[in-house]
């Protein structure tokens, strides 16, 4: 490792902060095929949003860089100007979220259940097939949430970008899905 300080520093923390956002994001990855499909028509919902193909479980300055890319490639917001004023409100709604969800963890399931069914369902009813709100699924959410919270803190620092990557045998990565989550829900152990 470089001595701190030195011009190097900067670039190491860059290249680890990307390995942590890579390892975070790819559980909340979407790509939107028919974008890179000359001619095709985007699939939109109901309220006419760009629908994509999400892949993981899940969806600072990495996620800003990101976020302005998709804008571009994805929907074709090719004014900066535009992608601005959206990147500018993704901020506000990202402190909103951050700011939801550790109330919800302080307060209790209930608590983070609700921010998480404003926050990932828009606070509907339904799902967005238009069918009635699976609640389980809330449900295990906030278990994954509790689970991926307690792991986190019970890894150092300097081991943080290995384990989030890591799998062991049966057992996936921090991040990764796991059965214990859905057996939470379920009052199984």
């Amino acid at each position: 490792m470089p001595r701190p300080g030195t011009t190097a520093e900067t670039y190491v923390a860059y290249g680890m902060t990307q390995k942590l956002f890579e390892a975070c994001s790819s559980q909340a990855d979407y790509s939107i095929p028919q974008a890179t499909q000359k001619g095709a028509q985007v699939p939109k919902t109901e309220a006419g949003e760009d629908l994509g193909v999400g892949e993981g479980w899940w969806y600072e300055d990495h996620f800003s860089h990101n976020a302005e890319h998709r804008m571009d490639v994805l929907h074709g917001f090719t004014s900066r100007t535009i992608r601005n004023k959206f990147l500018k409100d993704l901020f506000i709604q990202w402190r909103g979220v951050l700011a939801a969800y550790d109330e919800g963890i302080v307060k209790g399931d209930a608590v983070l259940g609700a921010a998480i069914w404003r926050n990932l369902w828009k606070a509907s009813h339904t799902g967005p097939d238009g069918k009635e709100l699976d609640w389980t699924k809330i449900a295990r959410v906030v278990a994954y949430m509790r689970r991926v919270t307690s792991e986190l803190s019970q890894v150092s620092e300097a081991d943080l970008i290995s384990q989030l990557c890591q799998q062991t045998g049966d057992k996936p990565s921090i991040f990764g899905y796991s059965e214990l989550d859905k057996r939470l829900v379920q009052g199984k152990r």
